[in-house]
């Protein structure tokens, strides 16, 4: 449980971060 919980929130967060320089590079 605990590989696929840091899996999921490591996922989560590249795709915040994804969104982030989205947001700057469209902004």
């Amino acid at each position: 449980w605990r590989w696929i919980l840091s899996r999921t929130f490591r996922t989560q967060r590249e795709a915040e971060n994804a969104a982030a320089q989205l947001m700057s590079f469209a902004g």
